[in-house]
C-alpha cells in the first residue's frame, strides 16, 4: 500500500513523526532574483523556487507532471516535502532496525520498469552488446544505482506504514469515515494500478533471416528457447519492452485501440488476451487483460 502525507494520514504524522520536522510555507517577499524566493522551510533549510525547478528538471518524462497553474507547482512542492519527510523517517527506523526491505524487492520493481536491463548484471563479455568494457561497467553501475533508488522508495513507504500501524495500535487517535472519504476523493485517481504488459520480440538484419526463423517456429521450435539462444549470441537481436495497459496514456493509447480493434471510449479489450505472434513476441500479452 502506498501512503501519501495528506488528509487523514498527514494529521496523524505530527504526533508520530513531524513534531521534530516542522514545515512552514512562507510569503514570497521582494527579491531581485525570483529563483531565490523562499517558498517553504524544512527543518532549518530554506526551500527556494530554484530547488523546485531543479526537482522538475531531474524528473523522468513519466514522473514530471503537467504544470499549468500555481496549484500544480504547489503539488510538486508538497510531494517533494512529503518525500523528504518519508526519507528522514525511513533513515531513523532503518538505523534502529525497526524496518527491513530486501534489496531483491527493489530489483523486481526496477526491472519491471526497465525490462531491457534484465540479466545485464550477468553479462561479462561487452562484445556481446557491441559496447566497450567501460560502457558495460557504466551500464551495470547505472542499474545498481537505479535499484538503490527503488530501495529507498520502498523503505520510505515501509516507514510510513510502520508509523501508521504504530499510531493505530497505540490508540493515539482515530480516523473518521469522513476523513477516509475525503482522502479517497483526493487520491482515487492515483490509486489505480494498471497492469504492466511485457513484450519479447526478435529483430532481424535481413528478410531472409526473419523468414528462416518463422519457418523454424512454424515447424514447432519453441519461441522462448529460440529467443534465449539468439539473446546469448547477440543481445541486440532481442527487444524487450513493457508499458501500462492504460487506454488513457497519450503515448500508447492509440496503440491499444489499434491492436484491439476497439473504438474510442470502448473499454473491453479482452479480445487480445493471450494473443500470440511468433515474430512480434512470445506472448502478445502474458496474462489476461481486464477492462
Amino acid at each position: 500500500m502506498r501512503y501519501f502525507l495528506s488528509g487523514a494520514i498527514r494529521n496523524m504524522l505530527p504526533i508520530a513523526v513531524a513534531i521534530s520536522i516542522p514545515i512552514l510555507f512562507l510569503g514570497c517577499g521582494q527579491l531581485a532574483d525570483p529563483n531565490q524566493i523562499i517558498i517553504a522551510k524544512y527543518q532549518d533549510e530554506s526551500i527556494r523556487r530554484a530547488k523546485i525547478k531543479k526537482v522538475l528538471r531531474e524528473m523522468t518524462d513519466e514522473e514530471r507532471p503537467l504544470i499549468q497553474s500555481r496549484d500544480d507547482l504547489l503539488k510538486v512542492l508538497e510531494t517533494y516535502l512529503d518525500n523528504r519527510i518519508k526519507a528522514d523517517v525511513a533513515k531513523q527506523l532503518r538505523e534502529a532496525g525497526s524496518i527491513e526491505v530486501p534489496r531483491e524487492y527493489a530489483a523486481r520493481v526496477y526491472y519491471s520498469i526497465h525490462p531491457e536491463f534484465i540479466n545485464l548484471d550477468k553479462v561479462a563479455d561487452p562484445s556481446a552488446m557491441n559496447v566497450s568494457k567501460a560502457d558495460l561497467a557504466a551500464l551495470q553501475a547505472e542499474v545498481e544505482f537505479g535499484i538503490d533508488d527503488e530501495l529507498d522508495k520502498l523503505y520510505a513507504e515501509a516507514a510510513i506504514q510502520f508509523k501508521v500501524r504504530e499510531y493505530i495500535e497505540n490508540r493515539m487517535g482515530t480516523i473518521t469515515e469522513e476523513e477516509f472519504r475525503q482522502e479517497y476523493e483526493v487520491r482515487k485517481a492515483g490509486l489505480v494500478k494498471y497492469e504492466i504488459i511485457e513484450f519479447d520480440a526478435l529483430r532481424f538484419s535481413s528478410v531472409s533471416q526473419a523468414a528462416d526463423v518463422r519457418r523454424r517456429i512454424d515447424a514447432g521450435e519453441d519461441f522462448g528457447a529460440l529467443l534465449e539462444a539468439m539473446f546469448a549470441v547477440d543481445r541486440n537481436s532481442v527487444q524487450r519492452s513493457a508499458f501500462e495497459n492504460n487506454l488513457t496514456n497519450p503515448k500508447f493509447g492509440r496503440f491499444w485501440y489499434t491492436v484491439t480493434g476497439c473504438k474510442q471510449h470502448e473499454n473491453n479489450i479482452d479480445k487480445i488476451a493471450h494473443g500470440y505472434d511468433p515474430l512480434l513476441g512470445r506472448k502478445l500479452v502474458r496474462k489476461k487483460i481486464g477492462q
